[in-house]
């Protein structure tokens, strides 16, 4: 099984990250078309060349990977769009299941390493999207679906390898 086509930086993002061909064409990422770009934000995104876009499977949502960075910008999400559970199909099927561990980290590419890696893991897209106000009556589709009570839970942001 092979990556789908991306843009060359895009992909290279995506492989630096340590995600396999197969991950990434599970992860649903698609490089946007430069006409696309422009769409995403009144007033278009000036500076940004290309755009990578990951899909939130079973949402209508997705967030952005600027290609190169606004100022601190590297992510970009519609505006008035609130946050959601990135959440890989593998792991979808084991979220009603309080016996299998569940691994919280931040952003897509972490999540698809974990899951990657043989964790149940599910991802929120960016800490900071999550401050109050951000996520008021939305926690996505998934959200209300994963047993919590009872349950292993490790909270990890940054880095997931070696300490």
């Amino acid at each position: 099984m092979s990556a789908p086509h991306l843009h060359p930086l895009h992909l290279a993002d995506l492989k630096s990250s340590g995600l396999s061909d197969e991950t990434i064409q599970a992860m649903g990422v698609k490089s946007m078309k430069p006409g696309d770009i422009s769409k995403l934000a009144s007033g278009g995104l000036p500076r940004v060349d290309s755009v990578l876009e990951f899909p939130y499977p079973s949402l209508s949502f997705s967030r952005y990977k600027l290609f190169p960075p606004v100022g601190t910008l590297k992510y970009f999400q519609l505006k008035g769009s609130s946050c959601h559970l990135y959440v890989l199909s593998p792991v979808a099927e084991k979220l009603t299941n309080i016996l299998e561990p569940l691994f919280i980290v931040e952003g897509e590419k972490k999540t698809a390493a974990a899951v990657q890696a043989g964790l149940n893991a599910i991802g929120i897209g960016g800490v900071w999207n999550w401050k109050a106000g951000r996520m008021e009556g939305n926690r996505g589709t998934t959200g209300n679906s994963i047993r919590r009570s009872c349950r292993r839970t490790c909270l990890r942001f940054g880095h997931l390898g070696a300490r």
